[in-house]
């Protein structure tokens, strides 16, 4: 997820696993451990600094030609 909060531009990513797509579906298994979803802020930008916006579309760039995946 990419939010913009003035200044700033933030890069945030979700983690989940299967349980919770299922949660969301509503065809959770009772007996499935309780799962949630997880946000991790992976950086901010400032959209005034020349040499953050291009290191962000760079990023951005990269998601793209990926799919929007992100490789660990």
């Amino acid at each position: 997820m990419i939010l913009q909060e003035r200044q700033q531009i933030r890069l945030v990513v979700a983690k989940y696993d299967r349980n919770y797509i299922n949660y969301l579906k509503n065809t959770a298994n009772a007996a499935a451990t309780m799962s949630l979803l997880e946000m991790h802020e992976v950086r901010v930008w400032d959209i005034g600094e020349r040499d953050e916006m291009k290191e962000f579309g760079n990023i951005l760039l990269a998601l793209v030609l990926q799919g929007g995946k992100l490789l660990y």
